[in-house]
């Protein structure tokens, strides 16, 4: 769901986003959208594998797929680093998306929530559902089943 302006109303009263970050940027996903976030553990590349998917990780006895979600986002790649994280996020079917860190679980009322505006993110790009003010900062709230689907460098991010 992209907001439009004058829908804003069909929010919850208040919407609890878990917070990443991304290089500066702060993005969020939907907590319903998350099932764990964990450190990153050992991740087996697969032969052929899209440029956005890192490859496999075993969780539990589980074998699922990693997004790095910089190269999803069109961003630069990254080195994982000590506060680096995935989260564990299930769309239909469970993924791990890297993220360079994890800040927060954040209660946003739907007051704190803007629509996108059509000069900052092309519309036919609709990764994002809207903008957050989260302790000052902005942030990109993500919109993980778009994400997921979305092309990226003429692929789509199939996890």
């Amino acid at each position: 769901m992209v907001l439009a302006l004058d829908d804003r109303s069909l929010l919850p009263e208040e919407i609890q986003l878990v917070v990443l970050r991304l290089g500066v940027q702060h993005y969020a996903l939907d907590i319903t959208d998350v099932r764990e976030v964990i450190f990153v553990p050992e991740i087996t590349a697969i032969p052929r594998q899209p440029h956005h998917t890192l490859g496999v990780l075993n969780l539990r006895g589980r074998v699922l797929p990693v997004v790095d979600l910089r190269r999803a986002l069109g961003l630069p790649p990254a080195e994982p680093t000590s506060t680096s994280r995935v989260v564990v996020a299930q769309e239909g079917r469970l993924v791990g998306l890297l993220a360079d860190e994890v800040s927060q679980v954040a209660t946003v009322g739907r007051a704190a929530v803007e629509p996108l505006d059509a000069t900052v993110v092309d519309q036919t790009d609709e990764y994002a559902r809207g903008i957050a003010r989260v302790d000052g900062q902005i942030v990109v709230w993500l919109d993980l089943a778009r994400l997921l689907a979305a092309p990226v460098g003429g692929s789509a991010v199939s996890a």
